[in-house]
């Protein structure tokens, strides 16, 4: 049994003797397949040893990037300066996905001790919210709930374990308390940029849903309610008339589904166990067929990119070869290598946003891409 395997099961065996409950999937929802995780991993390297070096080189870069306090992001980087809690959650969460967790020979120090810098003093207020004063904070709570969910019970101390629970509790009090503030039918069940919003959209929603769905998944006490909210304002975005998702429910003047939003939409429903129907058929097909708009113009492309890479890795092995070789077009083409010399991923030319939202960023969304066919995260198992 390998170390990561190994460390999986105690962290489950963990949280259910921690919490006491383990809360069943919902009834239309598949088995998790099970399947070595570490042997995947080994295949999908002999096949593609290019795939191996790009993400070795992005962890290296993020290794080169922590600061003495544990944080991501070196502080001459005015984006990391501002939102150390969010890249460095970003960070380790490329860690977990391909296989390092604390107490790894390699890289486990450099997870151990960004997930201490996570729950120091400060990084989550008294009511549980990691976002700060961030004016999207949702997105930071949303993204640092579920690597500690995820690295529940992987802790290097018992006292460091405990302090995960109680965190991770904390944090998905914030994200149900969020998803119930009164929301017109639009709105209804999502989530939007702060824990008092009263709209909701596709992009903040994705990171609740797939947190609240990574809790229930290792036993913490996430209502079936919640998850079937969410999947009912999910299935509000999408568009009939083009067959994919868009940022929120259409009205008029909205904008039409992109790929990106497309495969958020799709991605969610699947988190949530919800495999077939008209919108996860119609969207699947399209990202098949019309995958090339997702393309270096797209102005959040690494966005695009992953959940690309993951919605349609739990679509089967025809569309996991699919979307294998388109993402290794778009970020290791010889001629064009979004990878620099240092292993970050530079923007992509029309991505002002993604410019701004920084190297740690773009190259987490990239090696969470590249890296989907791996299933080391639970939540990305097939």
């Amino acid at each position: 049994m390998t170390r990561v395997v190994r460390k999986r099961l105690q962290a489950l065996l963990f949280v259910l003797l921690g919490v006491a409950v383990l809360v069943p999937l919902h009834a239309d929802e598949k088995p998790t397949k099970k399947a070595d995780p570490v042997e995947a991993l080994r295949q999908t390297q002999r096949s593609n040893n290019r795939v191996d070096t790009a993400i070795r080189n992005a962890l290296q870069f993020f290794k080169n990037q922590q600061n003495v306090d544990g944080s991501i992001g070196k502080r001459r980087d005015t984006i990391s300066a501002r939102r150390p809690t969010a890249d460095t959650a970003l960070a380790l969460l490329a860690f977990v996905a391909t296989g390092t967790v604390p107490g790894e020979p390699r890289y486990g120090t450099v997870v151990e001790k960004g997930l201490d810098f996570l729950l120091s003093e400060g990084r989550q207020n008294a009511q549980g919210y990691f976002g700060g004063r961030d004016k999207r904070g949702m997105y930071t709570h949303g993204i640092t709930t579920l690597l500690l969910v995820e690295l529940l019970g992987m802790g290097v101390t018992a006292k460091q374990d405990e302090k995960l629970l109680r965190a991770c509790k904390k944090a998905i009090d914030v994200i149900l308390r969020s998803q119930a503030v009164a929301k017109g039918k639009r709105d209804r069940g999502g989530w939007r940029y702060t824990p008092r919003a009263e709209d909701s959209d596709l992009s903040v929603t994705v990171w609740q849903v797939t947190a609240l769905r990574a809790a229930r998944n290792i036993g913490l006490d996430v209502p079936q309610r919640s998850i079937d909210e969410a999947v009912s304002y999910v299935r509000r975005c999408f568009h009939t008339e083009h067959g994919g998702f868009s940022y929120q429910p259409p009205v008029n003047g909205i904008k039409a589904p992109t790929a990106s939003t497309t495969a958020a939409g799709l991605f969610s429903l699947q988190v949530c166990g919800i495999y077939e129907g008209p919108d996860v058929q119609s969207a699947a097909d399209w990202l098949m067929h019309d995958s090339p708009r997702l393309t270096l113009r797209a102005n959040w492309f690494y966005y695009g990119v992953y959940y690309y890479a993951q919605a349609m890795h739990q679509l089967g092995e025809r569309h996991t070869k699919h979307a294998r070789k388109v993402l290794q077009g778009l970020l290791l083409n010889a001629d064009n290598p979004m990878q620099l010399p240092d292993g970050s991923f530079k923007s992509a030319p029309a991505s002002s946003a993604e410019k701004t939202a920084g190297p740690i960023y773009r190259t987490t969304m990239a090696v969470l891409a590249l890296s989907a066919e791996y299933e080391l995260l639970p939540i990305f198992q097939r």
